[in-house]
């Protein structure tokens, strides 16, 4: 999460990394965010001195009383009691000032370091070549897992559109050929056919 004083101190450069970021409204962002900082900094000044008064009036109040003076003691207490309420609904607003801080700088993404290069998207990245070692390997026609299966003869898709929906493919070779009986177990219950099943009770009289 970003560090509002980090913000504080340098609001111009938080609002360039916002825009490389991508953020139209970048400098937008970060006057609100500021703004509701400075709310609540002044807030919790406030809120400060009211805790501070508080404690000295109840101090005082003790000090009436051991002079007597009842009249000083009243109005010490009722300033007091004035001073809770206004103080219980400072720190209501804080919270809700601070959880709506916290909340606006969490979404926030991280800002690119300085050397980072400008760009969009993955297409514009830029190649370091002091990162760079050996050569890429070429590739000559490459071909897909379907058009490899079918030329080493270990796919058959021919066949496979022949069972039930069972299965998607077909091993082709006894080298690489599963047991019906397997496939038949880790798939959903349906119409195996009859050579799934005979094979299945052949496998279990052995």
């Amino acid at each position: 999460m970003h560090d509002i004083k980090a913000i504080r101190d340098d609001a111009a450069a938080f609002t360039a990394g916002l825009k490389r970021r991508g953020f139209v409204a970048a400098e937008s962002i970060t006057s609100e965010l500021l703004t509701l900082d400075k709310e609540l900094r002044e807030l919790q000044t406030r809120l400060q001195q009211a805790q501070a008064r508080r404690n000295d009036a109840s101090k005082q109040i003790g000090a009436a009383k051991a002079k007597k003076d009842e009249a000083q003691a009243q109005s010490l207490m009722s300033e007091v009691a004035g001073l809770k309420d206004e103080i219980q609904r400072a720190e209501e607003k804080e919270r809700d000032l601070l959880a709506d801080l916290t909340e606006r700088l969490s979404i926030l993404p991280n800002l690119p370091a300085p050397d980072v290069p400008q760009g969009a998207g993955e297409e514009e990245n830029v190649e370091v070549p002091a990162r760079r070692f050996g050569r890429a390997p070429g590739m000559n026609a490459p071909k897909d897992h379907v058009e490899l299966g079918e030329k080493l003869g270990i796919l058959d898709f021919k066949k496979a559109a022949q069972p039930p929906s069972c299965w998607t493919t077909t091993r082709a070779n006894s080298a690489t050929r599963s047991s019906c009986r397997r496939f038949w177990c880790v798939t959903r219950p349906c119409s195996a056919p009859d050579s799934c099943r005979n094979s299945k009770m052949s496998s279990s009289r052995r």
